[in-house]
This record gives structure tokens, sequence and C-alpha cells, in this order.
């Protein structure tokens, strides 16, 4: 799943158009900061390794990055660690399939077409706007983990990449080959009593440390029930690894940081995250909304042990008119005792043209101070520089869903959209913000 954009991605496409005619002499130059390295190791005679070939969108592919660190710290074998590919996203494929597609995806020799203007790409250049990748170390500071993972970037997935590390035959590799999207669930330990579910077989952590070959390597390891963790300490392990897996791109944390502070600081306002694109959150909407009023009224109810406000008049109450919404300054300027019964919300979600959604209405009423992304348009043009600096691929649009779920994890307390992976996500970056956790738990 990657985040749709919206339409705040239309006007940004409008200021990275002007900005381009401004430098037709040189249509990509960058701003970007340069992707922070990760520690050089010194390869080891006998080193073993794992690797896995990503695909889908985003954060499938961070699911996969954590189960992948997982398995190499329980299986004692350095991660070999695929870029992350930004770009349209590839649904999962069998083995081979998506292996030579991941073959394809690559830019060597085309340094030429970053130079070019759109309207100038010769036949080797097409689509190659389209796709960019990127060390994770881009997205997450991975630095710490190796105290834990040793860890090596790839940069392809050709074999000629392999050698370096002293992998010069097939016959170095054991292939987990899947035949389908949940071919395999991976234990810690034999457990029967865990179900199987959507998933075909189990293999053991015991199993695979059995196998000798200097390379295991997985298709897909997407899923958050992919690799099980079943006692309390490897539960406590694996959660460890995934809490250190948080945003650490400047851009995004230097926008938020702006953002935040207009809200009044995150004591000042409450975050809500609401998917609303693909099928089953599109089909569900109106009671994913209902689910997300009724959950943040108790979040509110939780806060009546301390109360020290009177119950606002109703003249005071903030109402909502979609045609006349209230801005952010009329809401930072209510007294105390308002604010505090209609708290401030940052909206976090993938809706378009949010206050002319007649689905979404009654949460903009219960909460009329609600705010989304699109207001802070101005904050957001930092992100207009971002580039890749090896293939000068625009990188905003995966950028403003990262400042989006960030700042919606600033707030006091969070509240997400029931099965999505961007709220689970969200919630994280929240209780490593804060160094706890929400006092309701809610099943995102």
């Amino acid at each position: 799943m990657f985040f749709p954009i919206r339409k705040i991605v239309l006007v940004l496409s409008a200021i990275f158009g002007f900005y381009l005619l401004l430098n037709l002499a040189s249509p990509f130059s960058s701003k970007s900061n340069k992707v922070p390295a990760l520690y050089k190791l010194r390869i080891k005679p006998n080193e073993k390794f794992i690797t896995y070939l990503s695909h889908s969108g985003f954060h499938n592919q961070r699911i996969e990055l954590e189960n992948a660190l997982f398995l190499a710290k329980k299986l004692n074998r350095s991660l070999l660690l695929p870029p992350a590919m930004l770009g349209p996203p590839l649904p999962w494929r069998p083995f081979n399939v998506l292996h030579d597609w991941l073959l394809s995806k690559t830019k060597k020799n085309l340094d030429h077409c970053k130079k070019l203007s759109l309207s100038e790409l010769p036949l080797e250049c097409t689509g190659y706007e389209t796709w960019s990748k990127l060390p994770w170390t881009y997205f997450f500071d991975l630095n710490p983990l190796l105290r834990e993972v040793r860890i090596y970037q790839r940069e392809e997935f050709d074999y000629d990449e392999l050698e370096q590390y002293g992998i010069h035959s097939f016959e170095d590799i054991h292939y987990i080959k899947d035949q389908s999207t949940y071919d395999y669930m991976i234990l810690d330990q034999k457990n029967d009593t865990i179900p199987l579910k959507q998933y075909t077989r189990k293999i053991t952590i015991d199993e695979l440390g059995k196998i000798d070959q200097k390379l295991l390597y997985f298709g897909s390891i997407f899923g958050t029930t992919r690799v099980q963790a079943t006692t309390p300490e490897t539960k406590k392990e694996f959660n460890s690894l995934r809490e250190r897996i948080i945003y650490n791109t400047a851009p995004v944390l230097d926008v938020t940081k702006n953002i935040v502070q207009k809200l009044g600081g995150s004591n000042n306002f409450y975050g809500i995250h609401l998917r609303t694109s693909d099928y089953f959150f599109a089909e569900n909407l109106a009671e994913n909304v209902q689910v997300v009023i009724e959950n943040m009224k108790e979040v509110l109810a939780t806060r009546t042990k301390n109360k020290f406000y009177p119950d606002p008049k109703s003249s005071e109450i903030t109402v909502y008119d979609p045609n006349s919404p209230p801005t952010l300054k009329k809401c930072m300027d209510r007294p105390r005792h308002v604010s505090f019964a209609s708290p401030i919300i940052y909206l976090a979600t993938d809706a378009r043209n949010v206050r002319q959604s007649n689905v979404i209405r009654p949460l903009l009423s219960q909460f009329p101070c609600t705010f989304t992304l699109d207001d802070f348009k101005s904050d957001l043009f930092e992100l207009s520089y971002q580039r890749n600096p090896v293939d000068e691929i625009v990188l905003t649009p995966h950028l403003i869903p990262m400042v989006d779920a960030t700042v919606a994890s600033r707030g006091t307390f969070f509240v997400g959209t029931p099965k999505s992976t961007f709220s689970k996500y969200t919630r994280r970056l929240h209780s490593v913000f804060f160094g706890k956790d929400d006092p309701i738990k809610f099943l995102v």
C-alpha cells in the first residue's frame, strides 16, 4: 500500500512546474540532503547472509524490513537489505516473476536521463521519472541497530552484486520461494496452537538455522503476522527492533515541527487518522467515521477525572459550518473551558476535499476545530526541493504522507482507522515520541 496523493500534491505540482521553468538550464537541479550513510562493515570470512524481494507500497516494504531484521538476528545472519522502492506499487508475484521484475528496475548507465527535460527523453529513458529507489537510511537511522544485526545495503537485485559477499554461484544460495501471496508463516519456535489462517505452511527458525548455504534468499516476507514471536522474550525483542524503525528524514521532521507549533504544541491538539481509499476502506468509510468519533469521545471522557473547567454555554459552543469552517486562529483563541470540551484535532487522511465530504461531515460536526494538511500548504514548500540525489527524482509525493502521519502522532492522544497499517505505524510514532502508550488502546 502506498499512500494516495491528495489535492495538495496538485498545488505542489504547479509549484514544481514553475520552479522548473525558472531552471531551464538545469531542469533537475536539487537542494536535497545527502542520504545518510550506514556504517561500513568489514565482511567476515565465514559470514552468512539473508535477503528477500521487495514489493508493494512503502509501508508494506517497511514491514518486510522489520521482519527481515528480526529473522537476521535470530538466525545470526547478516542482512543484505534491498533498497526502498518508490513509485507505483508492484503487487506480490511468485518468486521468479517478482525477481525478474526487480532486476529490470535499474538505472545503471542512465545518468544522462536526469539531465534532460521530459520532452527530450530518448527511448531508454521512458518511465525514468515514474519511479525511484533509496537506501532505507534516508528514512530511518539504522546505525544503532548494527549492535544487534549486521546490515549491508544492496543497490540492485542482480547476482553480480552478491559476489562481493563471497556468493559466487547458485550453490551458495538456498531459496525460500513463495508460490502464493501468503505461502509461509515463520515461527520463532515450533507451535501447533498458532493457526495458519491465510498461510499455507509453517517454517520454524530452528529449521532455517540448519540451512548451511551462505545466502538464505526469501521471496516476500510481507505481513504483520508473517513472522511470529511466540514467547514473551522474543516478543519483547521483536518490538524493540520495530520501535527503532522511526522516521528520521530531516525535511519531514522540520515541516512537522512547524505545523505542530502552529497547532499550539503537542499538548494543544489530538491526532486522528482516517483511511478512506482502496475498496475495503472506501466501503467501510461511514462505519469507520463513527468508530473514530466514538473512540475520540472515549478519549475525552478519560479527562473528566481531572476536569477543572465548567461546561461551555450553548452560546460558546463552536458550530461547524462547511461553507465557513472555523479558522485555526479562532480555535486557538477560544477560552480554555471551551477548547477542553471541543479540542483542536489534526486529521491525517488520504481523502480529498474533506470539508465537502458528506460521509466525513459527522466527524467535523462533532469536532469543528479539525484541521488537515491542506490547512498548512505553505509549510510544505520546503518539501518541494527534495529529490533523490542519485537520479534527481522528486520525492515530495512520498514525503507528504510521512508529514501527515508524524503530525498526527504528535497529538496528546491518537485515534486511528481499524485495520490500517498506516494507523498502526502512526500509533507507534506516537508511543515512541511520548515514551508511553495512550491510556486507552483501540484496535487499529
